[in-house]
């Protein structure tokens, strides 16, 4: 699964946990009956980074979230057949424009440059980050400086892709900017939007520190991805 800038929202994503949610938690949702067979039968594994979790009493989603495509009018099936489970960095990659927890402003990432990676190798590297860093992992330095070289140098590498003079931002294209960029795209542009950002991703750099945490004890894939460190 890759970054969908035709699916982001320029205003926060409307939740579809919304009568559910944890207000100390924007991201602690309630899954009713048939939403946990469904991510039970998906193993709470995230389709985009491969992320694996675990519901408990405190967060029965495992910080997962059902994913369908937002033009989508119609009634959601009975079997989920068009849905993907998505653990929240990766939705936050489908709706940049969804506000993170609770502090109404959009610096929660950055937008990079990076064809090499998919959407999906840059969550994964923003989780094992910030698990390594939970546990005082040797491994959380390298990949640090990784992760903030990533954030600089992508962040400006990505205005040049879209064709945005560096001197109109000199932090790179911030969420904002490419929110603001999309806003103002003439129709033509926005039919060629995918292919214009074909080579861009969402890189999470703050204010999921409580997913991170509970991924650090819970997710069998983090783990063995420090063991290997």
């Amino acid at each position: 699964m890759h970054f969908l800038p035709d699916n982001l929202a320029f205003e926060p994503y409307r939740d579809p946990h919304t009568n559910d949610v944890d207000v100390t938690d924007d991201f602690n949702w309630h899954p009713n009956d048939e939403d946990t067979k469904f991510l039970a039968s998906r193993g709470y594994r995230c389709d985009c980074c491969g992320i694996d979790s675990a519901p408990s009493d405190a967060v029965p989603s495992g910080y997962m979230e059902i994913f369908r495509e937002p033009h989508v009018e119609t009634p959601r099936p009975a079997d989920f057949s068009d849905c993907k489970l998505l653990c929240v960095m990766c939705m936050q990659s489908q709706h940049v424009g969804r506000i993170v927890r609770d502090n109404r402003r959009l610096d929660h990432g950055t937008i990079v440059y990076c064809p090499a990676f998919s959407q999906g190798d840059i969550c994964n590297l923003a989780q094992v980050l910030g698990a390594a860093k939970e546990f005082d992992n040797p491994a959380a330095v390298g990949l640090g400086k990784f992760v903030s070289a990533l954030a600089d140098e992508g962040a400006r590498l990505a205005l040049a892709e879209v064709l945005v003079p560096e001197d109109l931002s000199h932090e790179g294209l911030t969420v904002p900017m490419f929110l603001k960029l999309q806003k103002s795209m003439s129709p033509k542009c926005k039919s060629g939007r995918s292919k214009l950002f074909r080579n861009l991703r969402y890189l999470p750099l703050k204010d999921f520190g409580k997913q991170l945490q509970y991924w650090a004890e819970h997710s069998g894939s983090i783990k063995s991805a420090l063991s290997d460190k």
